[in-house]
């Protein structure tokens, strides 16, 4: 047993609460079934309430259910201008610097727990000044522009969008896109596939000599991405892919020439299984600790956005 989750549920039937550990998701819906709230907290009897704010959201909605605000504790506020009909033409983001007075729910600086039963160290969201985003349509509705690009289109397909060109297939499918960078020779990417929709086959002009493979079962679900060595065709690196029902649920290096040590890491992600959200990433490891634990406490914390996004 690695871990236990239990879960309560309101006079309506939607989920309430999670917890897991010492960890608390909280989830508040309003009479019209609209989450207004998204709150984790840890359990820490050194915190007035027992509870250390972790991270947060609260929604705003209009009367006819258009989202206007999302109020993240941690990052900070983004408001959203809506047209008539309900589409975003613009939104405002302005970032938290004062995390500890975020929200009414919230009277605590946010933590950051370094595990089960430990609360870490927090900082401030990262500090800035308001920013604005632009969209405006077509009479056809179709997104014309935003605020730093124009989107070109053929027929319905994007061609250009600010720097970046594409190319298609006569299927529609994306082939080949080019963005232009100041200093640098253009990034080219290019796009390979069988007969379905699904790319089989990546490369980058950043990646001289080096593309991707990617192969499918039966029922479309990525099991393999193969790193190939272009010159050679030797494969350099590999990772499986498994699945529960159409929900990523493991992914495992099998093949790594240039670090073999990796054979045997991944990460595996627990999920709700009334909801399929994920709870809970376990991260397979091959090194011994003889017991002890080498993770840091944040392992994330320093990454880059592109990181996070790649990995969560």
């Amino acid at each position: 047993l690695l871990a236990e989750l239990t879960y309560t549920t309101n006079t309506r039937g939607h989920r309430a609460t999670t917890a897991i550990d010492n960890l608390v998701r909280t989830i508040d819906i309003d009479t019209r079934g609209r989450i207004t709230g998204d709150h984790t907290n840890l359990l820490d009897s050194a915190t007035p309430g027992g509870l250390a704010p972790v991270a947060g959201r609260v929604f705003t909605w209009r009367a006819d259910s258009t989202l206007t605000a999302i109020t993240d504790q941690l990052r900070g506020t983004t408001r959203f201008t809506v047209d008539a009909i309900g589409r975003a033409t613009s939104a405002t983001r302005t970032p938290n610097t004062n995390p500890s007075n975020h929200t009414n729910r919230d009277t605590t600086t946010p933590r950051t727990p370094a595990r089960a039963g430990t609360p870490a160290q927090s900082g401030n969201a990262t500090g800035g000044v308001s920013a604005q985003e632009n969209y405006s349509f077509t009479p056809a509705g179709v997104l014309a522009s935003t605020t730093d690009r124009v989107i070109d289109y053929h027929n319905t397909l994007p061609v250009k969008v600010g720097r970046t060109t594409y190319t298609y297939d006569a299927a529609g499918r994306i082939t080949r896109t080019v963005t232009k960078r100041l200093g640098k020779k253009p990034l080219v990417h290019h796009f390979y596939y069988a007969t379905g929709e699904q790319p089989i086959g990546f490369t980058s002009s950043d990646e001289p000599n080096t593309g991707y493979r990617y192969t499918y079962d039966g029922l479309g679900r990525r099991v393999a991405k193969d790193t190939i060595n272009t010159t050679t065709g030797e494969v350099t690196h590999r990772d499986m892919f498994t699945h529960t029902g159409n929900q990523l649920a493991a992914v495992t290096t099998t093949i790594d020439t240039t670090d073999p040590t990796r054979v045997g890491e991944g990460y595996v992600w627990t999920t709700d299984p009334a909801t399929g959200e994920t709870h809970g990433q376990i991260a397979l490891t091959t090194s011994s600790t003889n017991g002890a634990t080498q993770t840091p406490a944040t392992p994330a914390a320093t990454w880059s956005q592109a990181r996070v996004d790649a990995t969560f």
